[in-house]
């Protein structure tokens, strides 16, 4: 008889990772919130509603990765995170020069120059920040689990952080992200995002106070009142200065509590306690349904590195224009704004998971057909 392998994954934190992946996709997918000259308060609080798929992604990566050693962290970065780069960094190129030759020159010097000033010179893979960033943050791994060790020690250290971390994303909010200057690269991006891992390795330890119906109704409710009233703010944003969208990003006070909304209702979906007895059955079902959400979890990073070029070129044959288009009304509004960003979302998901399927398929194929050539000779 076949033995089934063991899932050693944690289904609560991968629930957390493809919520997150979806938000990243509907955050590519929602249409302008500009409507004749003026932001559309539904629109903006759709961009609300899906601006934090990556600090949940941050939280996610928080969960385990302090407790591994820099050895084993620098490898799988290399392995995980380094290697992937490069190779979507080529993918990036070769559509260029298939699909926009003549819209987006190769200029290989100012490629060059970009990745030895750590930042992606790739025209339309923008979304490769998240890679660069998360390998910054590597580099500092032994000083992060110092301190994350010093957190551990007390209950009042963590919490300490935690109120220290989010008074200082406040205040920084306050002047709409000039006194920290956070963005997408190198240490300015690094910095909240190592914030935001510590933030989930703390929630992750105390994964026991989650594993309730109340957690995950609170969360839920906390997530929409968070975002709601960050729309308001955004709107009086571009008020005042049409440009300043500060309220909206990942690292900002209201994208990290949002975030730990999202992990909250994660970590309270299951309990750790194995059921006995009569609930065999459902114990089995419900591994069953593990396993079919810790499978597609699995494919939530090539999703993210594949689905912004498949975006680019859909977009370049007017397909995107033509799904928007089906379900958008004149004036901005929410729920048709939201069918039409679900409906992107929902053809770019199905299209990155089947190439990713594919890729990954070939990618077996040859590492058994090497076997096997190897075993021969």
């Amino acid at each position: 008889m076949k033995k089934v392998k063991k899932n050693n994954r944690d289904v609560r934190i991968e629930i957390a990772r493809l919520i997150a992946c979806l938000i990243v996709l509907c955050c590519h997918s929602y249409p302008p919130s500009l409507v004749d000259g003026t932001h559309a308060f539904g629109r903006v609080l759709i961009a609300s509603l899906f601006a934090d798929g990556v600090a949940i992604f941050w939280m996610v990566t928080g969960c385990f990765l302090f407790s591994s050693t820099y050895g084993k962290t620098l490898k799988n970065a290399i392995i995980r995170i380094f290697i992937p780069l490069l190779l979507a960094s080529a993918l990036g190129i070769l559509v260029n020069v298939v699909f926009f030759a003549d819209s987006v020159p190769l200029d290989w010097h100012q490629l060059a120059s970009d990745f030895l000033h750590w930042k992606n010179g790739v025209a339309g893979m923008d979304h490769l920040w998240y890679l660069y960033v998360n390998l910054v943050v590597i580099v500092f791994f032994p000083l992060l689990k110092l301190l994350v060790k010093l957190l551990d020690k007390s209950k009042a250290a963590s919490i300490g952080f935690m109120i220290l971390t989010l008074g200082f994303f406040i205040v920084n909010d306050f002047t709409s992200n000039q006194l920290a200057g956070f963005s997408h690269y190198l240490v300015w991006g690094a910095v909240p995002a190592a914030i935001e891992m510590i933030w989930g390795h703390i929630l992750y330890r105390n994964r026991h106070l989650f594993a309730n119906w109340l957690a995950a109704v609170c969360s839920c409710i906390l997530f929409f009142a968070i975002n709601y009233l960050r729309a308001v703010v955004q709107m009086r944003h571009y008020a005042v200065d049409m440009a300043d969208s500060s309220a909206l990003y990942w690292y900002s006070a209201w994208g990290l509590l949002a975030a730990v909304c999202v992990m909250v209702f994660s970590l309270s979906l299951f309990k750790t306690k194995k059921k006995k007895g009569k609930q065999a059955l459902r114990s089995a079902l419900s591994a069953g349904t593990q396993l079919l959400i810790t499978s597609a979890a699995s494919y939530t990073f090539m999703i993210y590195i594949l689905h912004f070029p498949i975006l680019r070129i859909l977009a370049s044959k007017g397909w995107v224009e033509k799904i928007r288009q089906y379900f958008l009304s004149t004036n901005g509004g929410f729920i048709s704004s939201m069918l039409a960003t679900l409906a992107l979302a929902a053809v770019l998901f199905v299209l990155s998971f089947i190439l990713s399927w594919l890729i990954r398929k070939f990618w077996q194929m040859v590492k058994t057909m090497t076997r096997k050539a190897s075993a021969a000779s």
